[in-house]
């Protein structure tokens, strides 16, 4: 009779077990938006995305003064009021999200931009240029930094000047 007390237990507490575990919502457990009424638990599932697979990017820059990165130089004229940074990222499969970093003297100017991959060139970002901003400068493209508050790294850096 004990044993049949005890089996008896195991298979009830089995069976109520497994109910809750696999009980579907029923309309009575919700609320008038759709939600499950007080009490009850709540959680959702994120899906995560695929990693990428490991590649070999060569990136490439390229300055002028105006949207064509035919004209390649280490100066750049400011009579055009700006400065056009071209990019050509081989072997990059998926676009990327970048910073771009302009550095003149003590001031620093950033922006977003997108890297978009192939053997191309592309408009990566434009630096728009007062006529007081003439003499050294660096560029730098910065990977999107894995979480906040990191520090971003440098993928490339490029010194120019401003005449």
């Amino acid at each position: 009779m004990r044993r049949f007390a005890t089996l008896f237990r195991l298979v009830s507490y089995g069976l109520a077990l497994g109910a809750c575990a696999d009980a579907p919502v029923t309309q009575d457990q919700l609320d008038a938006a759709g939600a499950l009424r007080g009490g009850q638990a709540t959680f959702s599932v994120g899906v995560r995305a695929a990693p990428e697979p490991a590649s070999v990017v060569q990136l490439e820059l390229a300055l002028s003064g105006d949207a064509t990165a035919s004209q390649n130089t280490s100066t750049v004229s400011g009579d055009g009021g700006q400065v056009v940074l071209h990019a050509r990222a081989a072997g990059l499969t998926v676009p990327r999200p970048t910073w771009i970093r302009w550095i003149h003297g003590d001031q620093s100017f950033e922006s977003q931009a997108l890297l978009v991959g192939g053997d191309a060139w592309s408009e990566l970002a434009t630096l728009e240029l007062a006529p007081h901003q003439v003499g050294p400068w660096i560029v730098e493209v910065l990977a999107e930094p894995s979480s906040p508050g990191e520090p971003a790294e440098v993928l490339v850096s490029r010194e120019f000047s401003v005449s």
